[in-house]
């Protein structure tokens, strides 16, 4: 047995295990190959290059499968939950990228840009994060509440994202927690609202890994930045586009074609 292979199928990767690895050539593209352990038996592989980022599926499989990574609920591909000594031929295989894409099946990983709302919101999305920070950093009472609970949620997200739970939970005020819970709620996030309040109340010695791997996945699932928030936003700006400021006949505009 070699090396990889003692550390991939030793009693310490368990369910929670991920491990990855980096191709940094002098020309594009990069690429990273990351390996996440599901259960005790299946695994998933995801290939990242800077010019896609995809799942290794088993052919013929459609849909999409939920399941539980990191301790979070998340939709899969369907095909991509692989027996995992898949995850160790990847591993293996990471030498020659190009032969690695050429003899597997791939599917696009899911992303907000893949949302049915993203071609037609958006735009009108991040225009109203924009509108959203303007709003909260003003320090003023009052405005339309969707834009507020989104600014609240996403200023919390970006100190997540920046220094992480435990950099939240020493220097960062309650204040902005609480409202980052409240801002998650009001979007219809639950889950992202209820790993938020743990952050300064978790007693778990390991809180600060397991709570940021449950805030990744339930606030934009494979590295998909924000993107369950963005879509969160897009669904209740489709329902009640008054809430975030707007009129409903400035939200059926489509996108503007990139340039």
């Amino acid at each position: 047995m070699d090396e990889l292979e003692a550390v991939y199928n030793s009693p310490e990767a368990g369910p929670d295990s991920v491990f990855w690895w980096d191709r940094r050539s002098a020309a594009p593209p990069h690429a990273r190959v990351v390996v996440s352990i599901i259960g005790d038996d299946h695994c998933s592989v995801l290939l990242r290059t800077s010019i896609m980022s995809h799942f290794l599926v088993q052919p013929g499989v459609d849909g999409d499968e939920v399941v539980t990574m990191r301790g979070a609920r998340v939709a899969m591909p369907g095909g991509a939950v692989l027996p995992r000594g898949h995850g160790l031929e990847a591993l293996r295989s990471v030498g020659d990228v190009e032969r690695l894409q050429a003899i597997h099946a791939w599917r696009k990983l899911p992303e907000w840009r893949d949302d049915p709302l993203h071609e037609r919101l958006g735009d009108v999305v991040e225009e109203a994060l924009d509108k959203a920070y303007d709003l909260v950093l003003a320090g003023t009472e009052g405005g339309p509440a969707g834009l507020r609970h989104f600014g609240n949620l996403m200023l919390l997200h970006n100190a997540v994202m920046s220094g992480g739970v435990g950099w939240v939970r020493l220097d960062q005020p309650l204040q902005l927690v609480a409202a980052g819970a409240a801002g998650a709620d009001y979007l219809g996030l639950p889950d992202l609202a209820a790993v938020i309040r743990r952050i300064h109340t978790d007693s778990d010695p390991d809180y600060e890994w397991r709570l940021g791997a449950l805030y990744h996945e339930y606030s934009g699932p494979f590295g998909d930045d924000a993107g369950a928030i963005r879509a969160a936003v897009a669904r209740r700006i489709d329902a009640e586009p008054q809430e975030f400021g707007l009129q409903p006949d400035t939200i059926t505009r489509p996108r503007t074609p990139p340039a």
